[in-house]
């Protein structure tokens, strides 16, 4: 593989993860009539709310992963 790949799978990623948070978070709206507003709750929201920066500091910390592996790899000429 080359060594664009690992960025664009990761940009991919993120991509489509955040459209996915996005659409589930826009229809949540939808069932606030129906939720119970307790701790638990909160604790679930403010999860909920997490993740796009768990993903985002995933796809950080696999780009410099892919970046030092890919220096380390060493190339041999005859």
């Amino acid at each position: 593989m080359s060594k664009i790949g690992p960025i664009v799978m990761i940009g991919f990623g993120l991509f489509v993860s955040g459209l996915y948070w996005h659409l589930w978070d826009d229809c949540i709206v939808f069932f606030e009539d129906y939720i119970v507003n307790d701790e638990y709750y909160a604790l679930i929201r403010f999860g909920w709310d997490a993740i796009p920066i768990v993903v985002l500091v995933v796809g950080i910390i696999w780009l410099i992963r892919e970046g030092t592996t890919g220096s380390r790899q060493k190339v041999v000429y005859q």
